[in-house]
């Protein structure tokens, strides 16, 4: 599972919920990113598992290039991965991309699900886990995930949330193993009003 450089908190939590259901499916998956993600990120449970490419890049290549598949999330091509470019190019692995940018450059990808109109790759990724069964391997890790990436690409439900889906999601997304829903929200809110100089108090 790879991101695109500079990783927000949709990057962070697709690719970090798709390595737990695939590993609960019995395969082996590595969660990816380019550089290191922001530090307001790094109270998600288990993300500190993630490997960072440009502090071990001998490695990362090595895992990139060897892969059997390479999930391409939130990024709509491959430039976007910044130094890993040129392990993902290099390798023959299909490379899957799951992503809601615009314009995409679907010739870097062998298998895409692009959908612009969608808040955020964690509510396709929903989707899509849905569609493939496996909505009962969503643990509370996964959930959470799941949940900090629609959080983070609607600004709190600010934006880019016009349709009841995105909504229905975040519901499902909220009873599913008892999700940091209010944890979750209460935090990424504190961070979108840091610029603006004030915390609000639970």
């Amino acid at each position: 599972m790879t991101s695109h450089h500079n990783p927000d908190g949709d990057a962070i939590g697709s690719i970090f919920a798709l390595s737990i259901i695939l590993r609960e499916t019995g395969k082996t998956a590595i969660p990816m990113v380019p550089n290191d993600y922001p530090e307001f990120l790094k109270w998600i449970p288990g993300v500190d598992q993630m490997m960072i490419y440009e502090e071990n890049p001998v490695a990362a290549a090595k895992a990139l290039i060897s892969a059997d598949l390479i999930f391409c999330l939130d990024y709509n091509a491959i430039h976007r991965t910044g130094k890993m470019q040129d392990a993902i190019q290099q390798s023959t692995a299909p490379k899957i991309l799951i992503d809601h940018h615009l314009e995409p450059i679907l010739s870097d990808f062998g298998l895409y699900y692009s959908e612009i109109e969608t808040s955020s790759t964690s509510e396709l990724l929903f989707r899509l886990i849905e569609k493939c069964g496996w909505i009962h391997l969503i643990d509370q890790d996964a959930a959470t995930g799941l949940y900090v990436g629609i959080m983070t690409d609607t600004g709190s439900f600010s934006y880019s949330c016009d349709y009841p889906e995105t909504f229905e999601i975040t519901s499902a997304l909220s009873i599913q193993e008892s999700v940091r829903a209010t944890s979750t929200a209460w935090y990424m809110t504190q961070i979108l009003r840091a610029g603006l100089g004030f915390w609000v108090l639970p």
